[in-house]
């Protein structure tokens, strides 16, 4: 059964994080518009969320997007999210002193 990847506003990356997930995985990732369909390979379980998740989070790491993200896991739908900062926090935080 293949795992769905939403990229959300990561889809600009999904050239660069294709070969970097088939490298991994071993498995045959196809891009298809904001989604990665990571597939098994000889029906070979190969492709689970948990493990997707964890790669995910280092090519983000390795991208220096890590703290601009987060990745959900709903059994075969891996999500990523971008978080939104909050500056008016900082600022108002700043003003106080």
């Amino acid at each position: 059964m293949p795992v769905i990847v939403e990229l959300g506003d990561l889809k600009d990356q999904a050239s660069s994080l294709t070969p970097f997930l088939e490298r991994r995985l071993g498995s045959s990732v196809k891009i298809d518009g904001g989604e990665l369909v990571i597939e098994d390979v000889e029906n070979r379980p190969t492709a689970k969320s948990s493990l997707i998740k964890t790669y995910l989070k280092r090519y983000l790491h390795n991208s220096g997007l890590r703290e601009k993200y987060r990745i959900f896991v709903e059994k075969d739908r891996v999500k990523v999210v971008k978080v939104e900062i909050e500056e008016e926090v900082k600022e108002s935080s700043t003003s106080l002193k």
